[in-house]
């Protein structure tokens, strides 16, 4: 145990000096005696006071393997180390004011521990549980190779495709004209196939989280060889290969041609080549599409004949780096901390950064800003920022920094023949401490029940009634006429296309639906009259049936980042519409970032409080997430963050207002208002609070 004590220390320097001086004059000798005594009198003093965290360290940026701790400590004698333990073990000592754990579980909760230490082994401790997020799966699988028809004769063919999930496990389905096969793999033949017959293939993919995606293709068998064919004929129908996100190459081969043949392509009604060549490049195609080929051939005798072909191109993978419109900077250099500031831009969207000193990750996350605390004076220190697109795409941009040289304190001491002079400089340090108190106010509501009672008489009546009946004798002729059979439809997935287009309508607000009619329903076409299209269960619309078209249809006016279902019904011309027919179910895309209806303000302010107001709205008109940062710095200083001081959910376009309390009068506030849409998608705007208020 230290006592504080005084002890006086008291040095008695003693000099005796005999000075003779001999006058040959006289012969007279003078003696001179001088006596010097100092008193030096020190105290010292014990440090018993634990250092003080003058705020409650604040977690922020949870995401579902990291979060970011920030606290505010300080002490009379300096600033204080601060060790951070998970799960009993060490993983952070410094004296920064924020670290960014990071390797964590998804949907794990971790003891934490933090403690700071001054020099003389104060301690003060801070424990609690944090709990990392889950890890949400809403990415389906995707097609990385497309559903590709390898080769195809008149009995059989050869598929192949590719499939990945970055996130979770997944099954296929394969369907071959709507029977599901039990056993297969990619490259897949199909055997047993119909000469001059149509077949469509389609297969899909389902993730753990039932995120679905799915191929689909057709194409038609050629004649059988061992059948004469004196006319031309197709001896390999269209099919399409390397199938890219954005193109493809359509190809086919006839035989008992009479002079040259001259070939058209259709793209549903929309003719895309027409010459002799026996190939043609599909180009300028849109990702994750699907489309429907048909081609004509004609020789020089007239005679004609028609292949036809579908294919699904595959999803768009993106292979282009972010890139940086503000380089990596640093600025509020000091001897202990640096300010690093940057900002990417990529064509998909940058994911997140990584922050570096030397091989030390210090953070990563989407903010474009860090403040790094505890550096040494006078040293020079190599940082890195890399930014990351969702495809793991990243760019980096690197920096070295030197602090400033470490503040000291001078003391001085000049010594002459009779004065002695002694200047010491000395730095004084302030501390001061917020103490905010909440007062909790329960209230007991006592409910009593009253129960009444009622008793009811029941008086019954017997009335006698004569009833007389009169008999009629009614005939009857029914005419019964036999209709046709019913139609029905081929295909039970409906193929939709432009949903992220921004040039036909909003984006996020409209789709694109094709079918074919004349091969996609059964039965007697002559009474095929037109389709009705659902929308989530209600009647969207309907359109007249085109013999030999590949229709299309356009649906817009959809809510933004919302699960959406079309189906399509065939209607007779007797009125009947098909009782199931081909759907699709898909969830729009994000119109964008929320909005500003009214920027942050500040109202009702004072020394220890301010009001924060805001609105903002979002095209989806769903519940939005709000939640301020804040930081704070005194006039000439640089700023420290304080943390997240509010965080809450209201209406999409409703104003909002947060009071903050404890505030301390001597340092000047920003408050960064963070508005967040269902989709992630979010805004922000600073505010000042300054120290006149």
């Amino acid at each position: 145990m230290k006592l504080k004590q005084n002890f006086i220390a008291t040095f008695l320097i003693l000099f005796f000096g005999f000075i003779f001086i001999q006058c040959s004059d006289n012969d007279t000798t003078q003696e001179t005696n001088v006596t010097t005594s100092s008193t030096v009198v020190v105290t010292v003093i014990e440090d018993t006071t634990a250092p003080v965290f003058i705020a409650e360290p604040q977690i922020t940026e949870v995401t579902s393997d990291s979060i970011n701790i920030s606290w505010l400590v300080e002490d009379d004698y300096g600033l204080p180390e601060v060790q951070i333990s998970l799960n009993d073990k060490v993983i952070y000592k410094g004296r920064d004011t924020q670290f960014q754990i990071t390797d964590l579980q998804p949907d794990t909760s971790y003891p934490l521990v933090i403690i700071a230490t001054d020099l003389n082994n104060n301690l003060t401790t801070k424990t609690f549980t944090v709990t990392t997020k889950p890890l949400l799966d809403i990415e389906p699988p995707r097609f990385i190779k497309a559903l590709t028809l390898d080769n195809v004769t008149y009995n059989s063919a050869t598929i192949s495709w590719d499939v990945e999930d970055l996130l979770s496990e997944f099954v296929l389905v394969l369907l071959i004209n709507n029977e599901e096969i039990e056993e297969f793999q990619s490259p897949f033949e199909l055997t047993e196939l119909q000469p001059n017959t149509k077949y469509t293939v389609s297969i899909t993919a389902i993730d753990s989280s039932e995120n679905v995606s799915s191929n689909t293709l057709g194409f038609q068998t050629p004649q059988d060889p061992t059948i004469t064919q004196t006319s031309i004929n197709f001896l390999s129908p269209i099919k399409v290969s390397d199938i890219t996100s954005s193109s493809g190459t359509a190809s086919w081969k006839v035989q008992n041609q009479t002079g040259e043949v001259i070939y058209t392509l259709f793209r549903g009604d929309e003719i895309i080549y027409s010459g002799k060549d026996n190939s043609y490049k599909l180009t300028e195609l849109s990702p994750d599409s699907y489309y429907e080929l048909d081609l004509t051939a004609t020789d020089e005798s007239g005679r004609e004949v028609f292949s036809f072909t579908s294919f699904t191109t595959s999803e768009y993978i993106d292979d282009i780096n972010p890139q940086f419109i503000s380089e990596l900077k640093a600025s509020l250099i000091t001897s202990s901390s640096i300010t690093l500031t940057w900002k990417a831009e990529d064509n998909i969207g940058v994911s997140y950064y990584v922050l570096k000193e030397g091989s030390k990750q210090l953070y990563k996350g989407s903010l474009e800003q860090r403040q790094i605390e505890g550096l040494e004076g006078d040293k020079v220190y190599n940082f890195s920022i890399q930014a990351f697109d969702k495809e793991g795409n990243n760019i980096i941009s690197q920096i070295s920094v030197q602090t400033l040289p470490t503040p000291t304190t001078t003391t001085s001491t000049t010594i002459g023949n009779n004065s002695s002079t002694t200047t010491t400089t000395t730095t004084t340090t302030t501390t001061t401490t917020t103490t905010t108190t909440t007062t909790t106010t329960t209230t007991t509501t006592t409910t009593t029940t009253t129960t009444t009672t009622t008793t009811t008489t029941t008086t019954t009546t017997t009335t006698t009634t004569t009833t007389t009946t009169t008999t009629t004798t009614t005939t009857t002729t029914t005419t019964t006429t036999t209709l046709p059979a019913e139609l029905s439809w081929n295909i039970s997935s409906l193929n939709y296309y432009d949903l992220r287009s921004n040039e036909r309508w909003p984006f996020g607000t409209g789709v694109n639906i094709k079918w074919a009619g004349t091969s996609n329903v059964d039965g007697d076409l002559s009474i095929l009259s037109s389709f009705n299209v659902y929308v989530d269960g209600s009647l969207y619309g309907n359109i007249a049936y085109e013999p030999y078209q590949v229709q299309s249809y356009d649906i817009i006016g959809l809510s933004t980042y919302a699960n959406h279902t079309v189906q399509l019904k065939a209607v007779d011309t007797y009125g009947r519409e098909t009782s199931g027919g081909p759907s699709a179910s898909f969830t729009t895309p994000d119109g964008g970032s929320p909005n500003w209806d009214e920027t942050p303000s500040l109202s009702n302010s004072s020394g220890t409080q301010t009001t924060v107001n805001w609105q903002c709205s979002d095209d989806n008109q769903q519940t939005m997430s709000y939640w301020i940062d804040s930081q704070r710095f005194k006039p000439g200083y640089s700023p420290t963050y304080v943390g997240e001081v509010y965080s809450g959910t209201g209406a999409s376009g409703s104003s909002q207002a947060a009071t903050i309390i404890g505030l301390d009068p001597e340092y000047i506030y920003e408050f960064t208002v963070n508005c967040q849409d269902s989709a992630g998608s979010y805004i922000n705007l600073q505010v000042q609070l300054g120290i006149s208020r």
